[in-house]
């Protein structure tokens, strides 16, 4: 389960993002330091009321969204996005080419050890 810094340092980079804003964006329209933006968003940082407050004006939103934990987007890891492409590619095909594949896959990880 994401904690909580990490969830508001999602919803932090996902409005600044949003926004077209840099870090030092957003650090200068928030009066804060770019490097303060940055490790908010990595989930390092245990804000005070006062910053997060800048933050959310700087970002033009309301404090209250940046707690918002049902419209936090996950955002896939490479893994994910890697299995899930292969699984895409393979919708569909035949029994042969899936152990085929399957194969592939196991030579590539023993390869790599």
């Amino acid at each position: 389960m994401i904690d909580l810094l990490e969830q508001i340092g999602v919803k932090v980079k996902g409005f600044r993002n949003k926004k077209n804003l840099t870090q030092e964006d957003l650090a200068e329209k928030s009066g804060l330091h770019p490097t303060y933006i940055g490790s908010v968003e990595r989930g390092e940082r245990n804000l005070t009321v006062e910053s997060l407050d800048k933050i959310a004006k700087g970002l033009g939103c309301d404090i209250r969204d940046l707690f918002e934990r049902r419209k936090t987007k996950r955002y896939p890891t490479l893994q994910e996005k890697v299995a899930g492409e292969i699984m895409q590619l393979l919708r569909r095909k035949d029994e042969k080419t899936l152990q085929l594949a399957t194969q592939v896959v196991r030579d590539v990880v023993r390869w790599k050890k």
